[in-house]
């Protein structure tokens, strides 16, 4: 049996039976343990952006205020002590990457557009280095425009083959607690993708194999709902579908197990979750377990008896914490057998006011109150960050940037791309409810896999936590054998000069604890020897990988944004030219292993990029690939020439079809070929494709997603060793000497004391006022107080913050200026 839950799936249950101690442990003896051993070891944090606005232009500066929290209490961190921040083009390339440091949870930074940017929908991403030992969908990202005043048109594609309208359609089909099971009533949830790759109101009908309509059924919100279902033996049942352009599909539904459990949720009772437990076709007089648990903390572990082949609890939401919890049925071998998230709201965050405006008649000065209270309407003492923006007509607020209530809650826990997640706290309506919990159905998913866990095996650490910045190597000979006990120095040059010294462990590893540093600074580091044969070894600082996340969306063509970017006016009738810059670039190696792909999107258009210097080492690609691609996951299967079993990829959005393999440009069907047919000692590239806009090239076969793979083809040193991408690197036998970029210093926002009457600036959404740091009183209160000019009509105010306690607040908006 597979459990299906989102966009992950659980293996075969047979493998999670627990075999640690040589037999099979009751769930009531083991579960808490462990879940309580891996929340230990395994802290998680959470990593959330509140940005000043989120239309920008090239030459502006980007301003936020960062929260880092533990995901259990949303308290801050004080595990980790440096922010990375990343900013992503629309093919997921990195082209800013910053670092910062964290004081107390928190960081007040900004990230500097340059003036050549490209107009485009981006990609702003952060996490810590110890976030990096998990999935990458649970760092913080969110889309970004930014608009080049010099380049307002959109660029036009280059054209690809040809894809039929409805190929780029999709919905997929989710039972609820992961199977359907003959002679149970479920529900299942769907999901519809339309051509953009967002969701798309569909309707439909379901029919079994002769025919006869059983229901009908209607999306709701951003391509998701749900209707109930029974299936019965030796029936087939069948979804006919239509998108609200017009495109039509068939979609066979998963078949219905002949025995098993279903489990049931009940979420909409105000003061109780009640989840029901049914079975068919199994024996009843053994009991199933029941486990509650959120952010890798169990919260109860309940026995139920499933006389008359079902059983049922109804838990206090009281008991349970504001956000996802994750219920999973077990049976009495530990075995998971089905599981379900809800979200639970039990209204006990921040509540934060604004008060009227105020505007002075001598100076235009605005002053607007703003108080914070927990849910007692008690005061609150806390530090909050505040953006106040010249808006000229009012948004909708649920394409605003995701706020620190739907981000921390909601969108950090769940899988792929979540559209409008504010939409979900703006009101406390039932159909809000229903269609939040759609949500839950649809894109849920674990942190950990149980088969792992009841097998006590654990994450990997591959990155420690940092608690300041640091530099690291190895010290080595020239025959790459490492030297332990091996004196070392760093060399600090320039104005702030330092020394410090250290050993090599046992290994031929050295680490220096940096100062804290911005900007960047000249270093030596030297091996203290007097052998020729000698080289020190710098560890490359590799921002994280792209994870495939970018949503491409048309951006609307609207003016600057930016008074520096500000179109010259030339008249008499002459045209100006945007002005032409000759570069001569010198490729990467990366550029240099992807250059003669046959990708149908250009060579190095993809999710992500694998090179043969990602593979040394590497004897079965199967191994080295699974875990290593972002978005893919490898199923299990018998292989019809070998008679033996492979590892056959699957794209996390690919609408359960196994990826395409196209080698060196000749697209091979999946089946007849596995990844270990092709040496690994002869690849020289694979390109991921995984989303909807690379994927449309190679047609319906590659709808599930697509690996493009290239073979060695000679002209590279392929044993040309990489330098750091974040130090320039010059040396001699056992010195190094380097350029190393330190944190981003601090930049103050102005505020005048009186308006700007610049006339440049009056056409702009500018940011009126961002203070990252507003503290409120003994009283909770605080007042906010800033300049106006006489051409602003309508602002946008947005408060967030966090109390010491893990309590999270959210205030957006819209006032307008009398």
């Amino acid at each position: 049996m597979i459990i299906k839950k989102g966009l992950l799936f659980l293996l075969p249950a047979i493998f999670f039976r627990m075999t640690v101690f040589g037999q099979t442990a009751s769930p009531k003896s083991q579960i808490p343990p462990l879940l309580q051993q891996f929340g230990e070891k395994f802290p998680q944090e959470k990593v959330h952006l509140h940005l000043d606005r989120n239309d920008h232009s090239s030459g502006d500066t980007l301003r936020f205020r960062a929260y880092v929290v533990n995901a259990q209490n949303n308290q801050f961190t004080d595990l980790s002590k440096v922010l990375y921040v990343d900013l992503l083009n629309s093919q997921d390339s990195r082209v800013i990457e910053l670092r910062f440091p964290i004081n107390d949870g928190g960081v007040s930074g900004w990230v500097a557009l340059p003036d050549s940017m490209e107009r485009g929908t981006y990609t702003l991403r952060a996490y810590t280095a110890w976030m990096r030992n998990f999935k990458p969908e649970l760092f913080y990202h969110t889309s970004l425009k930014i608009g080049n005043p010099a380049n307002s048109k959109q660029s036009i594609p280059r054209e690809t083959k040809k894809t039929r309208n409805d190929e780029l359609h999709n919905i997929q089909f989710f039972p609820e607690g992961g199977d359907l099971v003959n002679g149970i009533t479920s529900v299942i949830a769907f999901k519809a993708i339309g051509s953009t790759g967002l969701g798309e109101d569909v309707s439909g009908t379901i029919t079994d194999e002769s025919g006869k309509v059983l229901s009908n059924f209607q999306s709701s919100f951003a391509g998701m709902g749900r209707f109930n279902l029974k299936p019965l033996q030796s029936h087939s049942y069948e979804a006919n579908v239509r998108f609200k352009d017009g495109v039509t599909k068939k979609i066979i539904l998963p078949a219905a197990l002949p025995s098993g459990y279903a489990l049931a949720v009940n979420n909409q009772d105000k003061a109780n979750v009640i989840v029901q437990v049914m079975t068919s076709g199994l024996n009843t007089t053994e009991p199933v377990w029941l486990a509650a648990q959120a952010n890798n903390k169990l919260i109860s572990l309940t026995k139920l008896d499933l006389s008359g082949n079902q059983g049922s609890i109804s838990m206090p939401k009281r008991t349970l914490p504001t956000g996802i919890v994750q219920f999973t049925l077990f049976n009495n071998l530990s075995e998971p057998k089905a599981e379900r998230l809800v979200f639970i709201d039990r209204h006990d965050q921040l509540r934060l006011n604004a008060g009227t405006p105020k505007v002075s008649s001598t100076n235009s000065v605005i002053q607007i109150p703003i108080e914070a209270t927990d849910q007692l309407a008690n005061p609150v003492i806390a530090n909050f960050s505040v953006a106040v923006v010249n808006r000229k007509t009012p948004v909708d607020s649920t394409t605003l940037t995701p706020s620190i209530l739907s981000d921390l809650l909601l969108t950090s826990d769940l899988n792929g791309y979540i559209e409008y997640p504010n939409h979900y706290f703006k009101s406390r309506e039932p159909q809000i409810s229903l269609q939040l919990d759609n949500l839950m159905l649809t894109q849920g998913w674990r942190r950990f896999i149980w088969k792992d866990l009841l097998a006590g095996k654990f994450p990997d650490v591959s990155y420690p936590a940092q608690t300041q910045q640091t530099l690291s190597g190895t010290i080595q000979t020239g025959k790459g054998s490492t030297l332990p006990k091996q004196n070392v120095m760093l060399v600090s040059k320039g104005d702030s000069a330092f020394t410090i010294r250290t050993v090599t462990d046992s290994k031929g590893r050295f680490t220096f604890n940096l100062p804290d540093l911005q900007d960047q600074h000249q270093f030596s580091v030297i091996a203290s020897t007097d052998s020729k044969d000698i080289n020190v070894i710098l560890d490359q600082f590799a921002p994280a990988d792209s994870t495939g996340y970018v949503v491409k969306k048309e951006l609307p063509n609207y003016a600057a944004q930016s008074p520096s970017n500000q179109p010259h006016t030339i008249k008499n009738g002459a045209r100006q030219l945007n002005e032409v810059v000759v570069k001569s670039k010198k490729l990467s190696a990366t550029e240099k292993a992807v250059a003669p792909s046959a990708n149908f999107n250009g060579a190095g258009n993809a999710n992500q990029i694998i090179t043969y210097k990602d593979l040394n080492h590497c004897d079965n690609l199967e191994i080295c690939l699974e875990g290593r691609l972002v978005g893919v996951y490898f199923r299990i299967k018998k292989d019809p020439f070998s008679h033996g079993y492979t590892k056959v990829p699957y794209s996390t959005s690919g609408l359960n079809k196994p990826m395409l393999f196209v080698l060196d440009g000749v697209p091979i069907q999946p089946g007849q070929i596995s990844l270990n047919s092709i040496p690994a000692g002869n690849v020289q590239s694979i390109e991921v494709l995984r989303s909807g806009s690379l994927i449309a090239a190679y047609g319906l076969a590659g709808s599930g997603g697509v690996l493009v793979i290239t073979t060695k083809k000679g002209g590279i040193n392929y044993n040309e060793m990489d330098e750091p991408e974040d130090i320039t690197v010059t040396s001699t036998p056992g010195v190094i000497n380097f350029t190393y970029s330190g944190y981003q210093k601090y930049r103050e926002f102005y505020v005048p004391k009186y308006p700007v009457t610049d006339v440049a600036k009056k056409a702009s959404p500018e940011t009126l006022l961002w203070n990252p740091v507003v503290k409120t009183d003994d009283r909770g209160q605080s007042v906010l107080e800033f300049p106006v000019s006489a051409d602003v009509k309508n602002i946008a105010l947005t408060i967030e913050g966090i109390s010491g306690d893990g309590k999270i607040g959210y205030h957006y908006q819209e006032y307008a200026i009398k």
